[in-house]
């Protein structure tokens, strides 16, 4: 992700040496290349998230255990483990009680797959930034792999996004969220609906 993100940095303008420093397109186009990495990097999540589910049909249609099974996350960690022989901080809970894993790892599912929308709704970047930052926090404390540099790309270019709106009340941040503002649409015609058949 580092990578990916000091190559689109070289397409940052260079400062006019003329221009006044607040030129317009010059921060139009510096926004431009802020937002491509942003994409950039959502698309690595959306990928990541993909890949997890593509196995899911086949795996169902050969009775095994999916993505959505109970025990995904403790049979990920249990893996995990295995192959490094080392341990973690909160790993053999989840395995033991797996159960409590199965709604986190469909949430950690749900902030993957969706991350690409989220680059269209900059209302929503703190949030989701933060989301991905807890997610890297949770795998890093169950399965021992650290993504450091991603939770502070993270923080840079979402938690701290120049295209989210300030003092954005968290609700309307929730609103903005991939399928909540789906359900809020749906629940709200499905409300006026009953309305109008009682009145």
């Amino acid at each position: 992700m580092w990578l990916w993100t000091l190559i689109g940095l070289i397409f940052v303008p260079d400062r006019s040496p003329t221009g006044p420093p607040s030129d317009r397109l010059e921060r139009q186009r510096t926004l431009e290349v802020v937002w491509a990495i942003q994409f950039i990097l959502l698309m690595f999540y959306s990928m990541s998230g993909a890949l997890k589910l593509l196995p899911v049909p086949f795996q169902a249609m050969a009775g095994q255990p999916t993505a959505f099974s109970s025990e995904a996350l403790a049979r990920h960690i249990a893996d995990r483990l295995l192959q490094t022989g080392s341990s973690s901080l909160i790993g053999d809970f989840f395995i033991r009680h797996t159960w409590l894993g199965w709604p986190l790892f469909v949430g950690g599912l749900y902030l993957e797959c969706f991350s690409l929308f989220v680059a269209f709704r900059p209302g929503a970047h703190r949030l989701w930034g933060l989301g991905l930052i807890s997610l890297h926090i949770g795998i890093a404390l169950t399965m021992n792999i650290w993504f450091t540099r991603n939770v502070l790309l993270l923080a840079l270019l979402f938690v701290n996004s120049p295209f989210a709106p300030a003092g954005i009340p968290l609700w309307t941040q929730v609103a903005q969220l991939p399928l909540i503002r789906l359900a809020i649409r749906v629940t709200g015609r499905s409300a006026a609906g009953q309305r109008r058949s009682t009145t």
